[in-house]
């Protein structure tokens, strides 16, 4: 069982639909964001298997992603366009920081700026 919020979107408080895709749990808000590089997202997920539990948050060009019960960090990613592979988007690491809980995604918002001020 997940620690993170499987029947309601934090960030929208919209409910969450369930999708099994191989042995994984996938729980999605429907609230989708669009990336640059023609990407949709739904703007929160919880993805469960048997071995771990990831809780993704998507918020304007970033994502932020913590870890199972036992971690007390959060990742930060921006999406942007390959360094390698001009023409090609993904997700690059940014940051680890002390674990984000979600909230609305003004105050995520908020926090992202607090955290990229200092970058």
């Amino acid at each position: 069982m997940s620690k993170f919020e499987t029947q309601e979107c934090p960030l929208c408080k919209k409910v969450l639909r369930y999708k099994p895709a191989s042995k994984v749990h996938v729980y999605r808000c429907p609230t989708e964001i669009k990336l640059d590089g023609d990407y949709h997202r739904s703007h929160y997920e919880v993805e469960m298997d048997n071995q771990m539990d990831i809780q993704h948050m998507y918020v304007g060009n970033y994502s932020i992603d913590n870890f199972g019960a036992s971690s007390t960090k959060s990742r930060i990613y921006k999406w942007g366009e390959s360094d390698k592979n001009p023409g090609q988007w993904r997700w690059k690491f940014v940051v680890e920081v002390a674990r984000i809980r979600p909230d609305i995604e003004e105050k995520l918002t908020e926090r992202l700026r607090t955290f990229m001020a200092f970058l």
